[in-house]
């Protein structure tokens, strides 16, 4: 069953403290939690309008919060659940949409088996599969679009024949898909495609004997992020790129088998171990996304539990102590950040897992 779009005309904006010095940002929350059970956004293009996904019924599905409230993607016959990953200034969003059957009843539980996955298009409500706009054949079949840039190419990932493993990362432009290959040259490795700039640069992880690794690809070449003597670990992870080349993710910067991975940040050939510089964190953190301004955002793990941080100038900050408390929200995770300062992610409000935009205040 397919359901049909939801069209949530208001966006509701929570009311807020008199402001004090504390607080950088007020919290928006993304559309009325009913009949919602959770939601959670992805990314955040130049104008504020935001992609990510709603549950209701128990089956997820992609959403856009734009003017116009909330808009519930469709997806393609026998599609049972979706989600809305990133989102263009135009508005189009990018996805995937996953058919499934149950395998396995255990009582009011099913193990569920994935029948297919396909990455899709939304320039409307309608779902389009990104292997439609193809001007010639792709050598992998598209499971998942992650990114696009200002240029309109796009990067995911996706699998040969019929096993979904091990994935391949992919990059779409002048409507042709080119494989990207793997880091270690053995095509049994895996290789995760996660951003792309507008200068074409592709950044994502691949696995080297078992291990992730961050790599940066461009013109059909590697390179090997984690070649760099600070990451002593076996692992690391690149989740964003801006325009002027700085990387975002996470390295393990200890050798050994044990520790945590940390945020990290490239520049200009050097790697920034960016958890190790903020005491009041303490586990495992990683930046998700990078804007154009250097300033970058994911989480954390702080004494409070798991936290969506910021990192600028220099300085982790945990968000939740740039809001008003009295809104009522934990924030747990930064998602996406755009050049005006608005922050998107996943946070915990009345109870529920929730969307959240932060808008700087003035």
């Amino acid at each position: 069953m397919t359901w049909s779009s939801v069209w949530i005309r208001a966006l509701p904006v929570l009311a807020f403290a008199a402001w004090t010095p504390a607080q950088s940002y007020a919290v928006v929350e993304l559309g009325p939690a009913a009949p919602f059970s959770e939601s959670a956004a992805n990314a955040i293009n130049a104008h504020g309008a935001v992609a990510g996904y709603v549950v209701a019924g128990g089956r997820r599905r992609g959403a856009v919060w734009d003017d116009r409230g909330t808009v519930v993607l469709e997806l393609r016959r026998g599609q049972r659940f979706g989600e809305a990953l990133d989102l263009s200034d135009n508005g189009t969003a990018l996805g995937y949409g996953v058919a499934v059957q149950c395998r396995l009843a255990r009582g009011d539980r099913c193990e569920i088996e994935i029948l297919n996955a396909t990455a899709l298009l939304w320039r409307t409500r309608a779902a389009v599969p990104i292997e439609r706009l193809l001007r010639r054949g792709s050598p992998l079949r598209l499971y998942e679009a992650r990114k696009a840039n200002a240029l309109g190419d796009m990067v995911g990932r996706g699998y040969r024949g019929d096993s979904f493993l091990p994935w391949q990362a992919w990059v779409f432009a002048r409507g042709a898909v080119t494989e990207l290959g793997t880091l270690s040259g053995s095509p049994g490795d895996q290789t995760d495609a996660e951003s792309i700039n507008d200068l074409g640069q592709v950044v994502g992880r691949s696995y080297v004997a078992g291990w992730s690794r961050a790599f940066v690809w461009a013109n059909g070449r590697f390179g090997d992020l984690h070649e760099h003597p600070a990451i002593q670990g076996q692992w690391s992870w690149a989740r964003d790129i801006n325009n002027a080349g700085d990387v975002v993710g996470q390295a393990k910067f200890s050798a050994g088998a044990g520790g945590w991975s940390s945020a990290a940040l490239w520049r200009d050939g050097t790697v920034v171990d960016v958890g190790a510089g903020a005491p009041a964190f303490i586990g495992e953190s990683r930046l998700d996304a990078i804007n154009d301004l250097g300033v970058a955002v994911g989480f954390a793990q702080s004494r409070r539990g798991i936290v969506a941080v910021r990192y600028r100038g220099g300085q982790l900050a945990d968000l939740n102590d740039e809001i008003d408390p009295a809104a009522g929200w934990t924030l747990l995770v930064a998602r996406d950040i755009n050049d005006r300062g608005q922050i998107v992610g996943q946070g915990v409000h009345q109870g529920r897992l929730a969307a959240f935009r932060l808008d700087p205040l003035p």
